[in-house]
């Protein structure tokens, strides 16, 4: 059974500082753009999804290069596979990879078997494009089976919960999955 943790009274973050600040980007691009009923597809939306992974992203990594910041890029693996040299830089500027489904995929109307298949397929791309294994995670939607294939797959975080401002812990028996509320 998975319980959730929280600390209890309080908090200390390293070197006595007084918070935490976590900034992260959604690396996606048109993939939640679907075709409509009559079987066409709204080139304007697409083309508004693409912004980001063939301009949106050179920007802002200029951008946290200029001001010396290192963050966290929640990725889908179709824009791994697409825009190889956007995850390379990423990387060669030293910003954390974490996955972000595949094609943005609505995790709570997936099955438990498609969902550990979409991050297990999304984790292998991105080790692909990186060199490294990703440890942490940030749905579209977590489903009721979420934490647990994270915890399955081996990742570290996860940042899904809506329920609170401080990190708390996922724990299942010898398992557990450091959750980052957005």
């Amino acid at each position: 059974m998975i319980t959730e943790n929280h600390a209890k009274g309080k908090i200390f973050w390293p070197e006595n500082r007084r918070m935490t600040v976590a900034i992260t980007f959604d690396f996606q691009g048109g993939e939640p753009v679907r075709p409509l009923a009559n079987g066409k597809m709204n080139n304007e939306d697409y083309a508004e999804g693409e912004y980001g992974p063939k301009t949106g992203i050179w920007r802002i990594l200029r951008m946290l290069d200029e001001v010396k910041v290192k963050t966290t890029f929640l990725t889908c693996g179709g824009i791994a596979e697409r825009y190889p040299d956007a995850m390379k830089a990423i990387v060669e500027q030293g910003h954390e990879i974490a996955g972000h489904g595949y094609h943005h995929e609505i995790a709570r109307e997936l099955s438990r078997q498609e969902e550990k298949d979409v991050t297990r397929r999304t984790t292998d791309m991105l080790m692909k494009r990186t060199g490294k294994r990703p440890i942490g995670w940030r749905t579209c939607t977590q489903s009721v089976n979420t934490v647990e294939i994270l915890m399955e797959e081996g990742y570290v975080w996860n940042s899904n919960s809506f329920a609170d401002d401080l990190p708390f812990v996922w724990e299942n028996g010898q398992s557990r999955l450091v959750e980052l509320p957005r």
